[in-house]
């Protein structure tokens, strides 16, 4: 397939032309590495990021990096996976990141945050626990930063703030100005309508404490946010999922639906796009590298030391979990799929040739088969006394079995009378959730492996 190297620039807010190379990204909040469990979830991921940032910068020179912050979850306790994504960020070095809504609760916690350059150009109270700049400068550019939280140390969108701003700008003429951006439609208006930015990178929209799953990849108009028919700002994928290309970032293919749009009569031919393109109007402008399988290929050894000391942490804590866990196996409330054959062999035979049968199985070959937050949804009874251990000590509580649904059913064995009270199909949604089974509807999954 023919490489193509092609340089856009975007009229956007301001509508002045906008040719500096940008990758902007943001809103990880805490999303490490994708679990792989649904190849529609399987994007994004810091050690994707990372490679990928780093062959853009190796490829465009003067290369803005823009976060829009929302890396680490607001009260995380320090796990060996959340310190692992705080050290990657800091190695990336965007060239300014955003102190958005997760890094201001995390602060008000006296919690940490990765040592990054933050920029918080409204803010107006004391000094803070980490350095924040007003705008950050590089090579004639400009980079601020808005947080539109109702709070006395945070300055309203008004004239005063543009005014303070233009008072403070580095570059009085001539600068490529660009906004950070997290707030209301109504606070992006007024920035978009005061022409005083080129390029407005908005946080993502997706509430807090929502799940990464698979709706931003099927429409990428999604992340845009317009009013009456112009793009204001480009939002992150939400994630961390992928990464923004805007102004001079080369790309390496033209998206027929941009090159159609330019240029109708060209067929599958790619050139140079016109300067000063309008966007709104386009169906799919493709602006988003998805970060997906195989894009961490060349990983720096930096990086990988990072997570390679995560894996390790995370592999002793299992192996500590064992010693506690393993002397309740003895008065385990739990019987093993094995116990129910003799009473439901129809029922057993349905489960032993669906995928829970053979969950545990799929964890190794991603070598996750010690990592407990994988380990919880491909076994019995981890979060529970008595349940799964490891497989030299409980091999007849590996994968997902029948009591992972209808609970521990040990008395039943015993005493058949003795029923169950759980309603076995809510227990579904403990770990089909958006990031693991994106699009799960519980009754067409249930008739797999309906039962009597």
């Amino acid at each position: 397939m023919a490489r193509f190297f092609v340089f856009f620039m975007v009229l956007v807010a301001g509508q002045r032309l906008f040719a500096l190379p940008v990758a902007a990204f943001g809103d990880l909040r805490g999303h490490v590495e994708p679990c792989g469990c649904d190849p529609r979830t399987d994007v994004g991921g810091v050690k994707r990021l990372a490679t990928v940032i780093s062959r853009y910068r190796a490829s465009s020179p003067g290369l803005l990096v823009v976060d829009a912050g929302n890396s680490l979850l607001d009260l995380d306790a320090e796990t060996p996976e959340s310190t692992a994504l705080a050290r990657a960020l800091e190695i990336i070095k965007p060239t300014a990141s955003l102190l958005n809504q997760l890094e201001w609760s995390r602060l008000a916690h006296g919690k940490s945050i990765p040592d990054l350059n933050w920029v918080l150009s409204n803010y107006k109270g004391p000094s803070m626990r980490v350095k924040t700049s007003t705008v950050v400068t590089k090579e004639g550019a400009e980079i601020y930063g808005y947080l539109g939280l109702v709070d006395k140390n945070l300055t309203v969108a008004d004239p005063g703030l543009i005014g303070r701003w233009r008072r403070v700008s580095p570059v009085k003429k001539g600068a490529t100005r660009v906004l950070i951006f997290s707030g209301t439609d109504k606070d992006l208006s007024f920035f978009y309508k005061s022409k005083f930015f080129d390029l407005i990178v908005s946080s993502n929209q997706t509430k807090l404490g929502l799940e990464l799953g698979d709706q931003e990849q099927k429409n990428e108009r999604s992340l845009t946010r317009e009013s009456k028919g112009q793009i204001m700002a480009w939002s992150v994928p939400f994630g961390g999922g992928g990464i923004l290309r805007l102004g001079g970032l080369e790309v390496t293919a033209v998206p027929q639906t941009l090159a159609n749009a330019l240029k109708p009569n060209c067929g599958s031919c790619a050139g140079n796009i016109t300067p000063g393109l309008p966007l709104s109007g386009l169906p799919a402008l493709q602006t988003i590298h998805w970060l997906r399988a195989g894009e961490d290929d060349g990983l720096s050894d930096d990086i990988k030391k990072i997570f390679s000391e995560a894996k390790t942490k995370s592999k002793d804590s299992f192996l500590a979990m064992i010693g506690r866990r393993e002397k309740d196996l003895g008065s385990s409330e739990f019987a093993g799929s094995a116990a129910c054959l003799s009473c439901h062999k129809s029922a057993y035979e349905i489960w032993a040739q669906s995928k829970h049968a053979s969950a545990m199985a799929s964890l190794k070959l991603k070598e996750k088969q010690e990592e407990p937050p994988c380990v919880e949804c491909h076994v019995l009874g981890f979060s529970t006394k008595g349940g799964y251990v490891s497989e030299d000590k409980s091999p007849q509580f590996s994968n997902v079995q029948c009591e992972s649904c209808h609970g521990p059913r040990r008395r039943h064995v015993e005493n058949p009378t003795i029923k169950s009270s759980i309603d076995a199909k809510t227990a579904c949604a403990m770990c089909h959730t958006p990031p693991h089974s994106p699009g799960f509807d519980r009754e067409s999954y249930w008739k797999k492996i309906q039962h009597k």
